[in-house]
Formats: C-alpha cells, structure tokens, sequence
C-alpha cells in the first residue's frame, strides 16, 4: 500500500433518517461509515491546509450514496435527511493498520461501504481495492 501526499483516506460516519411525505421519521438503527480515498487536490476534495475534506467533496460522497438529485427527495416523495455526520482523514499509521480490512460486516450497529476517486468521478470498491 502507498501512504504518499498522494493519496488521503478519509473516515465518514453518519447517521441519517428517511423522512416521509406525510412527515414521519424513520432513524435508521445503523450508522453509515464510509471510507473514501481521495487525491491530494488541493481546494478540490481537501481544504487548503489539506487536512480535511472541503464541503463541496462531502456533498459529492452524499451524492455518490443517495443520488445526485437527493436533496430534492425521491419520486414517492420521501427525503433522506443526514442527522449527524463526523469526517476526518486517516493519519499515515492509521493508513497503515488499514482498518477497513477489519470492519466487523455483522455488526448491526454499523454499515460499510468503500470508494475511490477515479478521475475526478467517485466510485465504490470492496475492501480490499481501497489502499491499492
């Protein structure tokens, strides 16, 4: 695996909600945690700094797992709504220990999915392909 200024992973965790027309909620019993690698493009995916991911990025993964068009509902009329959402990037030895290799896929409290930017377009992966 490379750990290079090159390639940045970064851990979202989330917790959303399905809004009906009528108004009910439903919170989901699960967590959403995603790992995302991104490139080192500064001002695109990471602040200036580069130690976060920018705001129009995380509106991109949102997208990539709910649909472009999400913030405008779905066709039944229900809306995802994203309660909480925490967002950091992997240190180099946190890159290294590759957690995403251990996360537990029975864990009900949990639910995992990987991606990769390729060419500007996000797209998932398994596991395995995230560090490649």
């Amino acid at each position: 695996m490379t750990t290079n200024d090159e390639m940045h992973i970064a851990r979202i965790e989330l917790q959303d909600a399905l809004l009906d027309e009528e108004g009910s909620i439903a919170i989901a019993p699960y967590r959403c945690v995603l790992y995302v690698r991104v490139p080192d493009a500064s001002g695109e995916w990471l602040n200036g700094d580069g130690n976060e991911l920018t705001a129009d990025a995380i509106e991109r993964v949102l997208q990539a797992i709910y649909g472009a068009t999400w913030r405008e509902g779905n066709v039944d009329g229900s809306f995802f709504r994203v309660l909480k959402i925490e967002t950091a990037l992997l240190r180099v030895e946190e890159m290294r220990a590759q957690p995403w290799l251990t996360v537990d896929d029975e864990a009900e409290e949990f639910r995992y999915w990987f991606w990769c930017v390729v060419d500007g377009v996000l797209r998932p992966v398994t596991a395995e392909e995230l560090a490649a």
